[in-house]
């Protein structure tokens, strides 16, 4: 606002004592906003001037900074506008350079990809600690397994005498319990430090029940510990105890590295919709041991790890290749929406703009008959959505269902002999039985056993689908408009703070057009959309 936009509707030179009673509001109000307001100094009415249709320099300058950082303008930017009567576009482009206009974008993008673990448990086995005892001990189920009773029964709070040989002994309470032996874990804690541990254990150790803190790589009952799900007395957390984890440890770190895939477009400039498809994954330390020892799939082969520190919260980016890039393939996407279905559906309604609704007037009415049918890109009332779905689920055809990991062709080819033959016989293990066609419920669903499900009731003309995966599907949509479309339209409602009116539809393919032509810069989309007319206009 303007100073001098504060007028007198006297022309007698009193000397502005009211003016003096009211400054502080009224300055708090311009730091709002441009409000312009008339004084009279005979009885300090306040009255306001005719409003604008459309924003005024400051105003604009407070919407565009409350929208691409998240706070009001400095006093600086403020003057300067004030003086220039325009936000100029090296203003604007500077916000953009940001950390805060980054901020902006992964919040705006949290709200269409939905990101959320609250449904999964990252990490392995759950380790948790006494505070009586101060003694570490797996939770439930494995505490219950090991010793009976109920809740978590713990270990005596004495040192095991052979942890090689562990002797569990019966308690009054009808639980058998360990001792516990001293362990360096790979997590720091409050309590190995020399004043807590000086009684019990060396410095930088805590205490573990036995059972608990057992390395071995393979139980004596011949189970790969590693890889164990079902419990085993004979295996432990492993060296250090690295195969085992605080509750939700790695939540944090897991939706970060989503972050920063997000963000690695704007800081690489790199095409909007490669964000999808092409954004490396990140890791930090504590990534690093979460997938090397905890991971029920890693979202791509350990080997290209980094080797960081645990303690090392620095990002870095994993050089891997196109299956394994893109927010589409990221953890957090593949296990917030569990099946290719819900990912199809996902994508379709944020990255699309398209959402699966039944035709107008309803669904017809089916027979029994018609319902019975195992095809859902022919079943009667299904088939208006799942014609597209089916098909389009199939770009993630190498995805696992209900978990992250990648299935490579060598270790899960299209058709498996084995899965083909376990299925006839009917002692499929879970390898074969979570992947690969082995149960049928009719005739039309023999040709498939043995294929990976992604291959059921697919036509041949989208088998490429499922070879080329996610990234395939968003070069389509790029090529055939919606993808840059839904992008700009989505934007647009971002920064505006409501839905596109029926005459506004026009403006937003101009939008598209600006947007195209800087090959798909996410910031010369946000630029155009907020020195636009329809952005400047008083909301």
């Amino acid at each position: 606002m303007k100073w001098n936009s504060i007028r007198f509707l006297s022309s007698r030179p009193r000397r502005l004592v009211v003016f003096r009673r009211i400054r502080w509001g009224i300055a708090a109000l311009v730091l709002m906003g441009n409000i312009a307001l008339a004084v009279d100094p005979d009885n300090a009415t306040l009255m306001c001037e005719p409003p604008s249709e459309f924003l005024s320099p400051t105003e604009h300058l407070r919407a565009i900074s409350l929208d691409l950082r998240g706070e009001l303008p400095t006093l600086t930017e403020f003057q300067t506008v004030q003086s220039q009567g325009a936000v100029s576009d090296a203003l604007i482009q500077s916000m953009m350079q940001t950390p805060e206009f980054g901020q902006q974008v992964v919040r705006f993008h949290h709200k269409l990809l939905w990101p959320y673990l609250g449904n999964v448990q990252y990490m392995g086995m759950k380790i948790q600690e006494d505070q009586p005892t101060k003694i570490w001990v797996r939770a439930y189920p494995w505490a219950r397994f090991l010793r009976g009773g109920t809740g978590t029964p713990m270990c005596r709070d004495e040192l095991e005498p052979d942890p090689n040989n562990i002797q569990m002994q019966l308690m009054p309470d009808g639980t058998y319990a360990e001792g516990y032996v001293c362990v360096t874990p790979y997590f720091p804690t409050k309590y190995n430090t020399y004043f807590d541990s000086l009684d019990d254990c060396p410095l930088g150790q805590i205490k573990v029940c036995a059972l608990d803190a057992q390395s071995a790589a393979v139980s004596n009952t011949g189970t790969v510990c590693a890889e164990a799900k079902a419990l085993d007395p004979g295996c432990g957390c492993g060296p250090s105890l690295n195969r085992c984890s605080q509750f939700a440890a790695f939540n944090n770190d897991v939706l970060a590295s989503l972050d920063h895939q997000i963000t690695w477009v704007l800081n690489n400039n790199r095409p909007y919709y490669e964000m999808l498809s092409d954004s490396p994954p990140f890791v930090n330390g504590r990534l690093v041991h979460y997938y090397r020892h905890m991971a029920q799939d890693a979202p791509f082969p350990k080997e290209m790890l980094p080797d960081l520190a645990y303690t090392d919260g620095s990002w870095h980016e994993v050089p891997v290749g196109p299956h394994y890039s893109g927010v589409l393939t990221h953890p957090v996407y593949l296990t917030r929406f569990q099946t290719n279905r819900a990912r199809t559906d996902r994508f379709y309604n944020s990255f699309l703009c398209q959402p699966f609704q039944p035709p107008v007037g309803g669904l017809p009415t089916a027979t029994n008959e018609q319902m019975q049918e195992p095809d859902l890109q022919k079943r009667a009332g299904c088939k208006y959505c799942h014609s597209t779905i089916e098909p389009v689920g199939a770009y993630w055809g190498h995805w696992a269902e209900f978990r992250a990991g990648y299935l490579d062709a060598q270790n899960y080819p299209d058709f498996d002999p084995v899965c083909l033959q376990c299925a006839q016989l009917g002692n499929c293990d879970s390898r074969c039985a979570l992947n690969y066609v082995t149960a049928v419920g009719s005739a039309s669903m023999l040709p498939y056993q043995g294929w990976l499900r992604a291959y059921l009731f697919r036509a041949e003309e989208d088998w490429n689908n499922i070879l080329q995966g996610p990234s395939l599907l968003v070069q389509r949509t790029v090529l055939d408009g919606r993808l840059p479309s839904c992008a700009a339209r989505n934007t647009v409602v971002w920064l505006m703070g409501r839905q596109l009116l029926p005459d506004e539809e026009s403006w937003l393919n101009d939008i598209v057009s600006v947007f195209a032509a800087s090959n798909y810069d996410y910031r010369a989309l946000v630029h155009a959309v907020v020195t636009s007319d329809f952005y400047r206009r008083v909301r």
